[in-house]
């Protein structure tokens, strides 16, 4: 299933997850905006693929959210510890603002032993500019 993010990126399915949350490490806003179909399709063994716009060849959501996502659901779903090292600091914060917060904790705990795989991918499409609000 093909995902754009924000209106930067429309596509048939949208997700707005804030590259500024990522940059203010606001990972309790960035968890909540994770979609609860992704859990779904998983669960079905389906892809997600994401689409992402940005003035750099690969966006924040790219290189940062989706790694560490996919590094706390592999962690929370199957103890497989997380591989993107350089990310640590960032998984660390997700992880504690699960383990903090048990109404989000329960959102991602529901699927465990009902996902058998974590099939997520980002694709950046770089953009001279983004859009301002009055663009879009």
């Amino acid at each position: 299933m093909i995902y754009g993010n924000l209106t930067q990126c429309p596509m048939e399915r949208n997700v707005y997850l804030r590259s500024t949350d990522v940059e203010q490490c606001n990972w309790t806003r960035l968890l909540w905006s994770v979609p609860d179909e992704w859990f779904w399709l998983w669960n079905r063994g389906e892809e997600v693929k994401l689409f992402d716009c940005s003035i750099k060849p690969h966006g924040k959501i790219e290189r940062i959210f989706i790694p560490v996502l996919i590094d706390v659901l592999n962690y929370l779903w199957f103890g497989i510890p997380p591989v993107n090292k350089k990310l640590k600091s960032s998984y660390q914060q997700a992880i504690d603002v699960l383990e903090n917060n048990a109404i989000l904790y329960t959102k991602y705990l529901f699927w465990m032993g009902k996902v058998k795989e974590v099939k997520l991918s980002c694709e950046t499409i770089q953009v001279k500019r983004e859009k301002t609000w009055e663009e879009i």
